[in-house]
């Protein structure tokens, strides 16, 4: 208890230190009367005895510090007394002590600022329960991944072992209507067991699992998100019906904020991501269903079954199934199996990305420390007396470094708390930045522990970086080389200042560097001829919702009424249609067959079904042949216009008019030959970056499918800007179906650019890091410029004396200062001499 007791004793005399001061001070001039009486009685007058006494004492300020020790912890105190002594002194230098710490704010929060995307994005576990035994079963060809047909997932499920549960689900635009204005809702088709798997339940109502068989085709589960701004949060949404699609839809059940299975799995390989679900129905498949393939799948693993051992099982399923199931002619596809963590395959893509940007923040991190030692090697110029005084005193070399330490912590304490301000608006900015759907789990970015602890690390760590070189430099102070004003110390100290700044310089040339790269690639893809000409065109997108477009002929019928009207628009150039719009993100390409040759191993198609004037409408030059027209309907003979890459693999450099292919939906005997009746020039299906794929374009009135038709744009070449005439084709289209919602309006430049809206976001953001570097140089030089000033204060008096012009002397010093960028190489950093 003797040792708790006295532990506590010294903690109150730590924290409260002018406690016990006054007692301290009077048990000193105790023991001095005492040793003044002892003296006296000696025969000593009274001022001997008074200088007899303090010479047998010993050093008054010596022995209080042993009391201190023995009554409190020293160390503490130590501390204690140096930070107020570094809060007087940096208010003494206001100027310094700002920029110290907005160099720090901002080499600190920008750093915070990329880790806290980081960290959301990366390191965070997903929203779900349990989400590390959370994986994905998907299928490759030729290693891009590919959906999975209702017939293998539900054999995978019904003969694994690995997994608790297993669900598959895809997404499609729905309509909804009633209560308000039309507006399309992303909607996932999901299988039984999907809140199961993901572990998730409905805030409100239940899950699907609840229903009766006969109630469960027309039943809907809405996201918090709709569920707030459509239906006000009425918690009497349960039960209620909704109109999607043309059809009435049950709701039972809202499920939390997060959840958005399964567009989250829609985001790996580069694919920018989809919006967020809104609305859930169940999805009824057919076991012999495995021609069509639009499945994405999740599963739980069990607890003892590793991701690895999923694997296995689930490959030589797969295999058997492929052995069974798949035609001999696409055995050739290289198709296979994996098995990843769920969260690797929602963040992979963007991996890369985050820590680029982290090295490059890092880097600028870098720079604000050595930005802050230059200050401080500066201003230690100024303090070269004070050091040397304080350690003529007493103080010991590591009291000395102590105090520059404790000066550099509290300076990085400063632009930490001012950095986490910085983070805040830096969080904000990045996020209105980002391009939408480019980075995924963006609304999870916030300023949670991990950042906090993150922060303050950062904060401790920098200030012991760009401080020890300073205290070093204290610590080894020489007395009479520092009273002087000569020595070694004044060069090294230069040469220290001449590395620091061509370290700067050397680390902003990285990031600068890296910058130009960036721009250089983004320059690059901006010039790619996209393969049409975007200025002028205005693109409408919508969806036909199955209810009430059953047919393609309701949706030929469709196509055709909204093409007529768009023709007597004013302004109207030229207008046509299209399934799939180029530029439109990751598309997969298709098999075919060609008539008297084989088809060229891995050589696929892009497929796209377009309306005649389309060509025209967009730009794409026709090579050879004629255009779609009017009389190629549904009943007239099959055509098809390639693209000249095609043309030239598919028949060798042959004349391409009047060959025969199939498409390849379907088995081959089932499908009709088209007749190819033009060549167009190629075009960049996908993206800019990407290398242009072969295409087969099939007539809009002949498309064999009706999920070709599903998902239109109508396309308007214009005379006058194509914004002005929107209202006019939204006109045109509602004339045919008021009801029908038109899910994106947008010119053709505002798509191009949005689809390099990625790569010009790193550009930007490493370009910006690279442009505080070199402003953090600027102010670094100020220390470099302010301690050749404070080294040279008599020089410069005398120079000014004896008729040196101000102009002579501001040269002389920049020239100095500025010698170091230019002498990068150690052994040839000049000396002063």
């Amino acid at each position: 208890m003797g040792h708790v007791r006295r532990f506590f004793l010294r903690l109150g005399n730590a924290l409260r230190p002018g406690r016990a001061e006054p007692d301290l001070a009077r048990e000193v001039s105790s023991h001095l009367r005492l040793l003044e009486d002892e003296f006296r009685r000696r025969g000593m007058s009274e001022e001997q005895a008074g200088l007899a006494a303090k010479r047998a004492f010993g050093g008054i300020e010596q022995t209080k510090e042993l009391a201190r020790d023995a009554r409190s912890f020293v160390w503490f105190d130590e501390v204690r007394r140096d930070l107020h002594y570094a809060v007087r002194t940096f208010r003494r230098s206001p100027g310094f002590s700002a920029v110290a710490v907005l160099t720090l704010a901002l080499g600190i929060g920008s750093t915070t600022t990329i880790f806290s995307f980081v960290n959301a994005v990366l390191l965070n576990p997903l929203a779900y329960p349990a989400s590390d035994r959370l994986v994905v079963v998907a299928l490759t060809m030729n290693g891009t991944p590919i959906s999975v047909t209702p017939g293998d997932f539900l054999e995978w499920q019904a003969q694994n072992h690995s997994f608790e549960a297993m669900a598959a689900g895809t997404v499609t635009p729905y309509n909804l209507t009633g209560r308000g204005e039309p507006i399309g809702v992303l909607t996932g088709l999901v299988s039984d067991r999907f809140a199961e798997t993901l572990r998730v339940a409905p805030q409100l109502g239940h899950s699907f699992a609840a229903e009766a068989d006969a109630d469960r085709s027309h039943s809907v589960i809405i996201s918090d998100h709709l569920w707030r701004h459509r239906f006000n949060a009425d918690p009497a949404i349960i039960g209620s019906s909704i109109t999607l699609e043309g059809a009435p839809y049950t709701v039972v059940g809202v499920m939390p904020a997060g959840v958005s299975f399964p567009r989250e799995l829609m985001t790996s390989d580069g694919a920018r991501t989809l919006p967020d679900v809104d609305s859930w129905v169940p999805l009824t498949l057919r076991p012999n269903d495995r021609a069509n393939g639009f499945l994405e799948v999740v599963a739980r693993l069990k607890s003892d079954v590793s991701c690895a051992q999923a694997q296995i099982e689930m490959a030589t399923i797969q295999r058997a199934l492929a052995d069974r199931f798949m035609p001999r002619e696409l055995r050739d596809l290289n198709v296979g199996l994996r098995v990843v963590q769920m969260q690797e395959q929602i963040v992979r893509a963007v991996r890369p990305l985050l820590l680029t940007l982290f090295r490059a923040v890092t880097l600028l991190l870098v720079v604000a420390c050595a930005n802050v030692a230059n200050l401080l090697l500066g201003r230690a110029a100024t303090r070269e007396r004070e050091v040397a005084i304080r350690s003529a005193l007493g103080s010991g070399r590591r009291r000395l470094i102590q105090q520059y330490l404790i000066e550099s912590v509290l300076l990085g304490a400063l632009g930490g708390a001012l950095g986490l301000l910085v983070t805040n608006v830096g969080i904000d900015l990045i996020s209105a930045l980002i391009p939408p759907g480019t980075l995924p789990r963006v609304r999870e970015v916030r300023i949670d522990s991990h950042v906090l602890i993150f922060s303050t690390a950062v904060s401790v760590i920098t200030g012991l970086m760009f401080g020890l070189l300073p205290a070093m430099q204290a610590g080894n102070t020489d007395l009479t080389t520092t009273f002087r004003g000569t020595g070694a110390t004044h060069t090294m100290r230069s040469r220290y200042l001449r590395v620091l700044v061509a370290a700067e310089v050397a680390l902003a040339f990285v990031l600068l560097v890296g910058a130009g790269l960036l721009f250089k690639s983004f320059a690059r893809l901006t010039s790619v001829n996209p393969g049409f000409r975007p200025e002028s065109i205005l693109t409408l997108d919508v969806t036909l919702p199955e209810g009430s477009y059953p047919t393609l002929t309701e949706m030929r019928a469709f196509s055709s009424a909204v093409l007529e009207g768009m023709r007597h628009t004013p302004a109207m150039v030229e207008s046509g249609a299209v399934n799939l719009l180029p530029i439109g993100g990751p598309l997969l390409s298709g098999d075919f067959t060609l008539e008297g040759v084989p088809r060229p191993r891995g050589f696929t198609a892009v497929k796209p079904a377009v309306s005649p004037g389309y060509f025209r409408a967009l730009g794409i030059p026709m090579l050879r042949g004629r255009d779609f027209n009017e009389r190629d309907t549904e009943n007239a003979p099959g055509v098809a216009v390639v693209t000249e890459r095609f043309a030239r693999r598919a028949w060798l450099g042959q004349d391409a008019i009047g060959k025969r292919l199939k498409l390849g939906f379907g088995r081959p005997e089932d499908q009709p030959w088209l007749t190819v009746v033009g060549v167009v020039g190629d075009v960049k299906q996908s993206t800019l970056a990407d290398e242009t794929r072969p295409a087969i374009y099939v007539s809009l009135m002949q498309a064999p499918q009706p999920f070709l038709l599903r998902n239109l744009t109508f396309v308007a070449r214009t005379a006058v800007d194509p914004r002005s005439v929107a209202s006019l084709v939204r006109e045109d289209i509602h004339r045919v179906d008021p009801l029908l919602p038109i899910d994106r309006v947008a010119t053709m430049t505002q798509l191009l650019s949005d689809s390099v809206a990625e790569p010009r976001f790193r550009a930007v953001l490493l370009g910006a890091f690279g442009a505080s570097a070199v402003v953090l140089i600027a102010v670094g030089m100020l220390g470099v410029l302010g301690f050749f000033v404070a080294r040279r204060t008599q020089e410069i008096g005398l120079r000014i004396a004896i008729g040196a012009q101000r102009a002579d002397i501001v040269t002389l010093i920049v020239k100095q200062a500025l010698d170091a960028p230019h002498r990068r190489r150690a052994t040839h950093l000049p000396s002063d001499s």
